[in-house]
């Protein structure tokens, strides 16, 4: 299943931006048996190319080109690898072809910057169940939980507080054995606010100065399920506007 990161309509522009970089521009069939494999209609295609005029600047893209075909080829890496493309056959074969071995040329990735994998919605090693984006910015500062103050896991070093306590009592008839349920309470939970994870989630979808249609429909969508106004949204994008000039 595909992420909630990663919507159809991000995948079908990434294929299309893809396609109007190579050789073969006109490639007008590929990019059909995209849109049918990922069942976006025919609007979803219009607004993929009208982004795409407006952006290309006959293919710099404003300076970002090789940012913007970077996250181009992550993005049908990703969806072949999670099965909302084909990974084998005919269109599996051309895809491949599309993408290239464009290497590790150092672009960030936004979601490893914030501790969540842009896969999955997974966190490390370790799987998030929930479909929602924001709920892998609240696992990662639960992860903190975890960790004290050493770098060590609390359960190990909990463990071996009670060992030496316990030997210590032995010498020491008075001394207090501390639980391990009362070291783990002394590091409460910091959740993040709805607002701070919605500017998170819009930093990521501005990290190279493009909002295609498909993430600006993801924003609208987690306003309206955080209660955010579009008020509120203008000035967190003021905010992250004016922090990056």
């Amino acid at each position: 299943m595909v992420d909630k990161m990663l919507e159809p309509e991000q995948i079908l522009h990434a294929s299309m931006i893809l396609t109007v970089e190579s050789e073969d521009s006109n490639d007008d069939e590929l990019i059909l048996q995209v849109q049918e494999a990922l069942g976006c209609d025919s609007s979803d295609y219009d607004a993929a190319m009208s982004h795409i005029k407006q952006h290309r600047d006959d293919g710099n893209w404003g300076g970002r080109s090789e940012a913007v075909l970077h996250r181009s080829r992550e993005r049908l890496r990703e969806a072949m690898n999670t099965d909302a493309l084909p990974s084998t056959g005919s269109l599996a074969d051309s895809l491949n072809t599309l993408i290239g071995d464009d290497g590790d040329d150092g672009e960030i990735d936004p979601f490893a910057e914030l501790g969540v994998s842009s896969s999955g919605g997974s966190f490390g090693a370790t799987s998030v169940e929930s479909d929602d984006p924001l709920a892998a910015f609240m696992d990662d500062e639960e992860e903190g939980d975890l960790v004290d103050e050493s770098g060590f896991l609390a359960s190990e070093s909990s463990s071996s507080v009670v060992e030496d306590e316990e030997q210590d009592t032995v010498e020491v008839p008075d001394a207090t054995v501390v639980a391990p349920e009362e070291e783990i309470e002394e590091a409460p939970v910091q959740e993040i606010s709805p607002t701070s994870g919605y500017e998170m989630l819009m930093s990521t979808c501005w990290i190279d100065g493009i909002l295609d249609p498909a993430e600006a429909k993801l924003l609208a969508r987690k306003r309206e399920e955080l209660g955010i106004t579009f008020e509120e949204h203008l000035e967190m994008l003021r905010d992250i506007l004016g922090n990056s000039s």
